[in-house]
């Protein structure tokens, strides 16, 4: 008998102006402008931030970061997202496919809505900032029966001075770490 890994196909990303995410067969398109980028190479982590307007009047950040091509990230999504927003915790709201839905509790107690999807150990995209309405659309468009979020006093994007809320730098992706050597690069040929 032949048995195989079934996945749930799953992504998001942002091309031709639309935020885009699926899970399964349910798609959500959101149309937004960049309003501003930034681009940060750890050496070993490539890291690619942008600050999209939303049509629906929102401000959401999208985050993409790429290891090289002999690295990978060591720590689960759910411990990758801890470390970067330096959170107190994670309030799980969603998870299917590789793509998840938290509410971040940062350290002063305000909470963070984000979505993160890991499609393989080396890629690593998230968009945050949405408000609760926003986040509960997101991801009953992909999942109807999903539970929605608790939080409703969220950090919003457009009233932060400084929208990059994450904060990734040498120390975490290096020395946590976040980021380490492929296996298979470190096997004896």
């Amino acid at each position: 008998m032949i048995s195989g890994c079934v996945s749930t196909p799953s992504f998001v990303g942002y091309q031709n102006h639309q935020l885009y995410m699926q899970v399964a067969n349910n798609h959500l398109a959101l149309s937004g402008n960049i309003v501003d980028k930034k681009s940060t190479n750890f050496v070993s982590l490539g890291l690619y931030r942008y600050l999209i307007k939303l049509k629906n009047g929102e401000t959401v950040v999208y985050e993409k970061a790429r290891t090289d091509m002999a690295y990978e990230f060591e720590p689960s999504i759910h411990r990758i997202i801890k470390i970067v927003f330096d959170a107190k915790y994670l309030v799980p709201i969603y998870g299917e496919g590789h793509l998840y839905a938290y509410q971040v509790v940062m350290p002063n107690d305000s909470v963070l809505n984000l979505i993160a999807y890991q499609s393989d150990t080396q890629d690593l995209k998230m968009v945050y900032g949405m408000s609760t309405k926003t986040f509960n659309h997101m991801i009953h468009s992909l999942n109807p029966n999903a539970k929605g979020a608790s939080y409703t006093q969220v950090i919003r994007i457009s009233h932060q001075k400084n929208p990059y809320i994450s904060k990734w730098n040498d120390m975490k992706v290096h020395f946590v770490p976040l980021v380490v050597p492929l296996a298979r690069f470190m096997m004896p040929f």
